[in-house]
């Protein structure tokens, strides 16, 4: 699909570029002329679609790097953390429905434009932090002297520019060059304040939509301009935001992350507590143990068919994932090997507390790890969903013991967890593969 998407740009940027063979027989009809703008035209079509490319790819994994980094700063937060796992179980559920990969990759645009507000606004307050850093030097050294009075003025100051910058930036649309420069014309922007002025003088703002209609004389419609400008920002600047925290569908991914943490803790229950127990009766541990096993090989696959068609009960119809399963044995086992794989580096960062301050961090290993397992157990279902065929036998019960492999190894591992980290057995029910880095705040 990429590369036929690549054919169609070059072959429209080529369109625009090529001028008709007419016009060059005209100038000149020489076959060499002709080859000549043939060739300068196809160059030009190149470079456009490589300037086009590269600016899209950068794009994109700017989009991806914003998305990921704040998916981890809402995973540190209590409840919030729910949307991060409605949003992994989005991802997979989406390529599940539709069958193609792409789908899983969901706001990466949306992403990009709040990473580059935030990009933006870091930006702009780095003099805000040099001004800090100032002030409280001042004050350290001889707090009632003039030179601290001054520098905390300055420092109150400039947050009030900083502050007016940052809206008129946002209002205007947020991007990057936004915040660089974020008035069209510095001419403008004088003529602008002055007009401006005189129309709050002259005219009365309650009847603002009465101004924008009645015939005015020419210094009214000179004082109109600015007004309108100004209000038509702020309509615009207002439209834009309530359209983007509708498109976000925060509701929607609360929704579906409270009711897969539920259903997940209903199935992790029974084993986990088996696994708690064990430490006085091994023998419960021990089939804890193996339930918690036999679990593993279809509960990330459950939870992309509860996903898939937002249904509960879907989390518990192993027979559905067992069907599923002979239609895509490789692709189950390749899916299952990589969440399991992904999850037991995040029991490492367990080993101490995490500093409040800093407990986004695990979150970005989870959300960067978890992320492309979500994806490519999705994938596993959707394959499994679109092209409805059983795989040879062979297939089937070669990745079956496979599969029981992997799962007996992260069980053994999750097992001698509770020895290094620092919430000891409650650590059995931080399962990073399915639900939430953290479920101790």
């Amino acid at each position: 699909m990429s590369s036929n998407l690549s054919t169609s740009v070059e072959d429209t940027v080529v369109a625009e570029l090529e001028p008709t063979w007419e016009m060059v027989a005209k100038k000149d009809g020489s076959s060499q002329e002709i080859e000549r703008v043939f060739l300068t035209t196809r160059l030009k079509a190149w470079g456009i679609w490589l300037v086009r490319g590269t600016a899209w790819t950068i794009h994109g994994l700017f989009g991806l790097l914003s998305l990921i980094v704040g998916l981890a700063v809402l995973a540190s937060i209590p409840l919030l953390n729910l949307l991060t796992l409605g949003y992994l179980l989005e991802v997979s559920g989406r390529i599940a429905r539709t069958g193609r990969f792409r789908a899983g990759f969901i706001g990466i645009s949306t992403a990009a434009h709040l990473g580059g507000i935030a990009l933006g606004t870091a930006i702009s307050c780095l003099p805000l932090y040099l001004t800090s850093a100032w002030a409280e030097s001042a004050a350290l050294i001889d707090p009632n002297s003039p030179q601290t009075l001054v520098m905390g003025i300055v420092h109150l100051g400039l947050m009030a520019v900083i502050l007016l910058h940052f809206t008129i930036a946002v209002a205007r649309g947020g991007k990057i060059r936004h915040f660089l420069w974020p008035f069209p014309n510095p001419w403008k922007v004088l003529k602008g304040a002055f007009q401006l002025a005189g129309a709050a003088v002259c005219l009365d703002l309650n009847k603002l939509d009465q101004f924008l209609e009645v015939k005015l004389s020419p210094f009214e419609k000179w004082l109109k301009a600015p007004v309108r400008s100004t209000w038509g920002m702020y309509t615009s600047a207002r439209d834009r935001f309530w359209e983007g925290l509708v498109s976000l569908r925060l509701p929607y991914y609360f929704w579906l992350g409270t009711r897969g943490f539920v259903g997940t803790m209903i199935l992790l229950a029974l084993p986990v507590g088996c696994l708690i127990a064990g430490l006085q009766a091994p023998v419960i541990g021990w089939l804890g143990g193996v339930m918690l096993a036999v679990l593993i090989l279809y509960l990330p696959f459950a939870q992309v068919r509860f996903a898939q068609t937002g249904r509960l009960r879907e989390l518990f119809r192993i027979r559905e994932v067992r069907a599923l399963y002979r239609n895509a044995p490789v692709l189950f086992f390749l899916a299952l090997l990589v969440t399991l794989s992904f999850a037991i580096p995040l029991y490492l960062l367990k080993i101490e507390l995490v500093p409040r301050e800093i407990a986004w961090l695990p979150g970005l290993v989870f959300v960067g790890l978890m992320l492309p397992a979500r994806l490519l157990t999705g994938f596993a279902v959707a394959r499994a969903i679109h092209v409805p065929k059983k795989r040879h036998w062979l297939k089937r019960w070669t990745c079956r013991p496979l599969m029981l492999t992997a799962a007996a190894a992260y069980v053994i591992i999750l097992f001698f967890t509770r020895y290094a980290a620092q919430y000891g057995q409650a650590n059995y029910f931080d399962q990073h593969a399915f639900l939430l880095p953290f479920l101790h705040f």
